[in-house]
């Protein structure tokens, strides 16, 4: 299916964001403007993901806007790859002190390799079951994150008429995912917020720019009708404009809209994001273990030079300590992730952020 047969107010999808920004009403929020919504579902038990998809359903069923469900593609065991034991005490310890100094409980250490086994264990097991989840519900849109779901995932969401939709960060990536069967793919240059979408090689040797990126994929998957996305640094009608003259079918803008007005996300994290240059953001695995872009903080400085324990297992080590700061309202150990066009996020409702697009882009084409 087309992710093109859609009649969108403009070609543009709320970039999905796990975490925080999930929720049901930012999701709605998007939607009501004319612009498909994504909820970033990848930490929802499989209990709170149907009961989200139900509702933005019954929100969104009159605005006939579709809205996406993004996931985590889960890594396989990693056990030859593991360091020595002993080898992320700096982490670890660090990572103590800070539950000590912001007067949070103590933080429970992992024993070790089989700490990190069941906590991958466990994000498989939590993948699979939201799978199933989004086969009963049957949203419009599934979206990934981190690899190509097995095939016969693929085979059963085909078979309800979900439009899929992968993420790549490299030509390659792009191809692989196009001969897989997705619909469509997500162009993700290194511009962009969060967490990198890299699956073939690592993501620190993956990082091509949108502007590089989006034409080669296009020419790549010309003539598949697999439609393309670019993502990175997009935050405005020029971003808009020049993702389509490079080749895109559509745009995923993430930053712009979590500093908006229906954003769930604390005020101090919202004004450090519009005060956010683009030098001010950079890369990161301290708070997950996976590289993700943010803006630089007394966290990331501190951890930078450490060794870091392997996805999942630092995002359920960090959870409670990020979670306390978000509630004070403290952006020193909060993951706060940012493209570098930050700077050009305005704090207003997102019906209004896409207004001025809309205007913007017919102010071109006169």
């Amino acid at each position: 299916m087309s992710l093109l047969r859609y009649s969108l107010r403009l070609p543009i999808m709320q970039a999905p964001m796990a975490g925080p920004p999930a929720t049901s009403e930012f999701v709605i929020a998007a939607c009501n403007a004319g612009v498909i919504g994504s909820l970033g579902a990848a930490y929802f038990t499989p209990e709170k993901l149907s009961t989200s998809i139900q509702t933005i359903k019954s929100q969104t069923v009159h605005t006939k806007v579709p809205f996406a469900i993004n996931l985590f593609i889960p890594r396989g065991r990693t056990t030859a790859a593991n360091p020595p034991k002993g080898q992320y005490t700096a982490y670890l310890e660090r990572l103590s002190n800070f539950y000590t100094q912001h007067h949070l409980p103590p933080l429970k250490l992992p024993d070790g390799e089989l700490e990190l086994l069941q906590s991958q264990d466990k994000e498989r097991e939590n993948f699979e079951n939201n799978i199933q989840v989004i086969l009963a519900q049957q949203p419009p849109i599934f979206s990934w994150t981190f690899g190509i779901p097995e095939p016969y995932i693929l085979k059963q969401l085909k078979q309800r008429d979900i439009i899929t939709i992968g993420t790549a960060t490299t030509v390659k990536e792009a191809c692989l995912l196009q001969q897989a069967g997705v619909d469509a793919v997500v162009a993700q240059g290194y511009e962009a917020g969060g967490h990198r979408g890299a699956f073939l090689k690592s993501a620190k040797h993956s990082l091509v720019g949108t502007m590089s990126l989006v034409p080669q994929v296009a020419d790549a998957l010309k003539g598949s009708g697999v439609s393309v996305l670019a993502a990175g640094g997009i935050a405005d009608a020029r971003g808009v404009r020049a993702a389509q003259v490079l080749g895109a079918d559509m745009v995923v803008m993430g930053t712009t809209f979590l500093a908006a007005t229906e954003s769930p996300l604390a005020q101090p994290y919202k004004d450090s994001l519009v005060a956010t240059d683009a030098e001010d953001t950079s890369f990161t695995t301290a708070f997950s273990g996976r590289v993700a872009r943010g803006v630089k903080n007394q966290f990331m400085e501190e951890m930078e030079q450490l060794e870091v324990p392997e996805w999942p297992l630092p995002n359920e080590l960090t959870r409670s300590l990020r979670s306390h700061m978000a509630q004070e309202g403290i952006v020193a150990c909060q993951s706060v992730w940012s493209g570098q066009s930050a700077l050009l996020a305005r704090q207003q409702p997102i019906a209004t952020i896409v207004d001025n697009i809309q205007r913007e882009l017919a102010s071109f084409a006169g």
